[in-house]
């Protein structure tokens, strides 16, 4: 028989050059059957050398992360070995170890402490099945160089055979019996736990906060010929007082992660001085007779100084959207947060110069007539603070939070000659109490 019938070729062109031509939804329904297991057998023996480097490549890696996963060392949780009595399971009471031996069936030998077989025990610890005895083999296991060369005197040691092991006891004298038997029972009290990672939930806090503030202030002329103007806006207003306060809703993870939002209120006070040494001030005067009638007036033009003092207020109103992370210990906790303000509303009122004049004109967000050189929104500012809490009690903090705030775009319109935007830092003081 040949190794390649004529019809392999006419099965292998789709039947093109035979008579009979099949639609092609047959074939299409042949490649459907031939799923991914068909085409990459397929492949594997087109490709024997470099498959089987690869298979074997594969499974060589899956052995060693087994391998790797069935050797960890216990060491990787700590078990304390503080306790110097039993624990008894059944009844949740302290038996001595004494007791423990006469309540279970052991068969006891006599030989000396130094020579004490814990490979043996070990052995049969592991026999019994048990992952209490499980865990105190390994144990013994890893005590047996240390025991080896600390016992001094012969004792009588009394083990259970692999078929009736229930419990274990070492007697010895005095001060080493009870450190020994305080170890060895300590762990044997209580079943092996799992990590606690915690639950995931979120504790809500209402965080009432005030902050004195300190704000530095930016002047920037728009095109070259304000720059003047900029300087006499510099020279003629001061910087003075200014405050925060706000009231917020914090939540706090058990993992630490913080979300905090509310609304804050922030208030910035300048002061506008105008002085002008040579100002000239035209007065009319009325003229009278002796019976006391107006019989003309006067024009006297009066050249002296003028000074103007106005307190200059801005006043926003924000929402903060801020994310965190909270490190506590104990009593004490540090924050750390940053994110946006979202401003609602920006207010002010006061005097500065006119670009035009250089005279003083009054400007107010709620007055028309006044002069249009303010937004009424302030736009999105950024914040960032790292603050300290401690615990007054469970369920009220106090809070010290150094903040800053800064807007970075113009407070003032595009039609004003000048950038005006603000930056501040301050310190939060206040509470919190969980809710």
């Amino acid at each position: 028989m040949n190794k390649h019938h004529p019809l392999d070729e006419v099965f292998h062109g789709k039947l093109g050059d035979s008579a009979l031509n099949p639609p092609m939804h047959l074939w299409e329904q042949i490649d459907q059957k031939r799923n991914w297991q068909h085409k990459v057998l397929n492949q594997i023996k087109l490709r024997k050398p470099i498959s089987t480097l690869l298979a074997v490549a594969a499974l060589t890696g899956i052995c060693w992360v087994v391998w790797l996963a069935q050797n960890q060392e216990i060491q990787a949780f700590p078990i304390p070995v503080s306790v110097a009595l039993f624990q008894h399971p059944a009844a949740g009471t302290t038996v001595s170890s004494d007791v423990l031996v006469q309540e279970h069936s052991v068969i006891e030998e006599h030989t000396a402490f130094g020579s004490v077989d814990f490979q043996q025990v070990a052995a049969a610890l592991i026999a019994d099945e048990s992952p209490k005895h499980s865990t105190l083999a390994m144990l013994l296991a890893n005590e047996a160089s240390v025991a080896s060369e600390t016992a001094q005197a012969t004792q009588k040691t009394t083990f259970a055979t692999p078929s009736t092991v229930n419990a274990l006891s070492v007697k010895m004298p005095g001060s080493v019996q009870s450190a020994e038997l305080a170890m060895y029972e300590g762990l044997d009290a209580s079943e092996p736990k799992c990590a606690d990672f915690g639950t995931g939930n979120w504790r809500f806090y209402v965080e009432a906060l005030a902050s004195p503030d300190l704000t530095f202030r930016n002047l920037e002329a728009r095109e070259p010929a304000f720059e003047e103007y900029a300087e006499f806006r510099n020279s003629t207003e001061d910087r003075m007082y200014a405050f925060s306060a706000a009231l917020r809703l914090a939540m706090v993870s058990e993992a630490g992660l913080t979300m905090r939002t509310g609304i804050n209120y922030s208030q910035i006070n300048e002061k506008f001085r105008y002085v002008n040494g040579s100002e000239e001030r035209v007065e009319i005067k009325s003229i009278f007779d002796n019976n006391g009638n107006v019989i003309g007036t006067d024009t006297i033009v009066v050249i002296g100084t003028r000074t103007k003092v106005t307190y200059n207020q801005y006043q926003m109103l924000d929402i903060p959207f801020l994310l965190g992370y909270e490190f506590e210990m104990d009593r004490l906790s540090l924050n750390v947060n940053a994110g946006a303000y979202l401003n609602l509303l920006f207010k002010q009122e006061g005097d500065f110069l006119s670009p035009q004049s250089l005279e003083p004109v009054s400007f107010d967000s709620g007055n028309p007539d006044a002069y249009p050189a303010f937004k009424q929104q302030a736009g999105l500012g950024w914040y960032g603070s790292v603050g300290v809490v401690y615990k007054l009690n469970p369920l009220l903090d106090l809070m010290i939070e150094p903040h800053f705030k800064v807007f970075p775009k113009s407070v003032t319109r595009d039609q004003y000659g000048l950038r005006q935007n603000y930056m501040s830092t301050g310190l939060f003081i206040g509470l919190r109490q969980q809710i």
